[in-house]
């Protein structure tokens, strides 16, 4: 039986949104590139407890709940 490690996120559904929300308003082209040097650098003291960009990209799909609630409807 393979055991799968049940971590919580380090940083909150918000925070993600805002990063991903903040990407596409950025001038990067790639999303690894704007985290690794806007997040991870840039914003370190702004996201203390940011995960590496692996865990990042396995936590997004939790925040697009997050994203579609603040999406304006017609």
């Amino acid at each position: 039986m393979v055991r799968k490690r049940n971590r919580k996120f380090q940083l909150s559904l918000s925070e993600i949104a805002t990063i991903v929300v903040y990407f596409h308003l950025s001038h990067y082209r790639e999303f690894k590139n704007y985290y690794l040097i806007e997040i991870k650098k840039n914003l370190k003291s702004e996201f203390p407890k940011a995960v590496s960009y692996n865990r990042f990209v396995e936590l997004m799909p939790n925040a697009l709940s997050v994203i579609a609630i603040t999406l304006p409807t017609n």
